[in-house]
């Protein structure tokens, strides 16, 4: 398993770090709750929380050891971005088979055209056609490579 771990590229262990380590902080934030207050039902959005991160990096963890994992990767034609606090709402991305418009979920600042992104998703992740493009709904994680200017 160690050296399965130690094969997941940057971003793939990242995520399942940080939502194991939430999991974990819930589990322990339910526990501190439990026994201070001595209500169940109280700590119970602690254990719901704790349980959902488990069942997604359970989830993560299978689709990795399935080989369930789809990489795409190609170059920024295009950052969308708000028209107030311009942050990255959509990245426009050249691959093989045409564009491919990933929205962003989180906050993704260095990304800029001409970089190369690759995003880690589901084999069952939806997608949708929208024109000529290819519209990703979800993926697992982003991977930005800077072009050397």
């Amino acid at each position: 398993m160690k050296e399965f771990f130690k094969s997941l590229p940057y971003a793939m262990k990242k995520h399942l770090l940080i939502r194991s380590g939430l999991s974990l902080l819930f589990l322990i934030l339910f526990t501190i709750v439990l026994l201070v207050a001595r209500d169940f039902l109280f700590a119970v959005p602690c254990l719901g929380a704790a349980i959902f991160f488990l069942i997604n990096v359970g989830t993560l963890l299978y689709d990795c050891l399935t080989n369930n994992v789809i990489v795409i990767q190609g170059e920024c034609l295009e950052v969308e971005r708000t028209r107030f606090m311009k942050r990255t709402h959509n990245v426009v991305l050249a691959v093989g088979m045409g564009t491919v418009k990933v929205p962003v979920r989180h906050q993704l600042k260095r990304v800029q055209v001409g970089d190369i992104v690759t995003v880690f998703l589901s084999s069952r992740t939806s997608v949708y056609e929208n024109g000529n493009q290819q519209v990703i709904c979800g993926y697992y994680a982003i991977e930005i490579e800077k072009m050397a200017s």
